[in-house]
């Protein structure tokens, strides 16, 4: 089975978030570290090993800057490589143990960084597909045509080509082949980060869309419509609320942040993972009442020492810039983003600027 570990590197969403699933193996010298790849293995497992910390992985992802062209691997394949020192980069070789395949070296070039503020992801990005598939909107304005009330499964969670009963208030209205998006409310109310838990700060309700089922039948008696499941982007379950299509695939280019607006991470698309980076979707305190469009980039930036533990942002400090994110959608007082390029985890009261100046 082949693994792309180098994909791995640069696309660390993909990062399973459970060390004890990893297996990996290290052999090491004075310079340099070898590690037998495994099948399983992953970037969060092999920061594990070499640095005694999974949260680590982004140092080793930016080793792996300078390849564009990830390339499959075997299991038994070796790959070595050194830390670096504040003199030497680090490097990255791949070793087959295999005569039918071997990985072309890879050459790492110093430059001295320009001068002026730390500006990353300073380049236009060519068109790319994102799945947008949460937002946060006032209960009051959204609009619920029915529930995924049954189905003939016997099962609890429902996927593709499965048949649904949903319950609708004028079956009249449908017909076969129309197409409806399943979704459900995962968080009652949105705060700021910085209000206090009685704060009055509201920025609406979190929803995520579950996904999109088509118009089977619609039977003469009874309530029911019978749908089939023709896609999901999560599982879905009975209880799951049923309304229009909505927009999920979006596809776009990503501009260099351009504009004086800042703002801050007020809530994430989900739980279920604990780092944050490319593709994920995140929400922010401003929308088409602070003048923020769909299409609009803003960089994500500390101001803090991250090596003392439990600092606070601080804003005498300049700006570092760890990602870049995307609006994809507006509301008055919110707007959903994507990050586009992340340097390290982003999360909830992280900032964004779209200008260090």
């Amino acid at each position: 089975m082949l693994i792309s570990l180098l994909f791995t590197f640069l696309l660390p969403s993909a990062v399973r978030a459970d060390p004890g699933m990893v297996e990996v193996s290290e052999q090491t010298d004075e310079s340099q570290n070898v590690h037998i790849i495994q099948s399983g293995d992953t970037l969060w497992g092999i920061a594990n090993t070499y640095y005694g910390s999974p949260d680590q992985w982004p140092s080793l992802w930016s080793y792996n800057e300078t390849i564009t062209n990830p390339h499959w691997i075997y299991p038994g394949n070796r790959i070595v490589f050194s830390l670096g020192t504040n003199l030497d980069l680090p490097q990255v070789d791949l070793v087959s143990e295999e005569n039918n395949y071997i990985t072309p070296d890879n050459t790492f070039e110093k430059s001295e960084s320009a001068c002026g503020p730390d500006v990353r992801f300073n380049s236009k990005q060519n068109v790319g597909m994102f799945i947008v598939n949460s937002f946060i909107k006032d209960p009051n304005m959204v609009e619920v045509l029915g529930v995924v009330e049954k189905s003939p499964h016997n099962r609890s969670m429902l996927a593709d080509q499965n048949l649904v009963y949903i319950k609708v208030e004028n079956k009249e209205d449908y017909k076969c082949g129309d197409v409806l998006t399943v979704f459900r409310k995962t968080k009652n109310r949105i705060r700021h980060p910085d209000a206090g838990f009685f704060s009055s700060s509201n920025y609406g309700s979190l929803y995520t869309i579950q996904g999109e089922v088509v118009v089977k039948y619609t039977p003469e008696a009874g309530d029911y419509v019978t749908a089939e499941i023709r896609e999901t982007w999560s599982e879905i379950e009975r209880g799951d609320l049923v309304s229009a299509r909505m927009d999920v695939v979006i596809q776009t280019e990503v501009k260099v942040p351009n504009g004086q607006t800042n703002a801050t991470i007020i809530e994430r698309a989900t739980d279920r993972h604990t780092l944050n980076t490319n593709r994920h979707i995140l929400f922010i305190d401003k929308g088409s009442n602070d003048n923020v469009k769909k299409g609009d980039t803003f960089y994500v930036v500390r101001r803090r020492d991250e090596y003392i533990r439990g600092s606070k942002e601080d804003p005498t400090l300049p700006a570092t810039v760890i990602g870049r994110v995307m609006v994809v959608e507006v509301q008055e007082t919110s707007s959903t983003i994507i990050i586009t390029d992340s340097h390290q985890s982003i999360g909830i009261g992280d900032s964004l600027s779209q200008n260090l100046d």
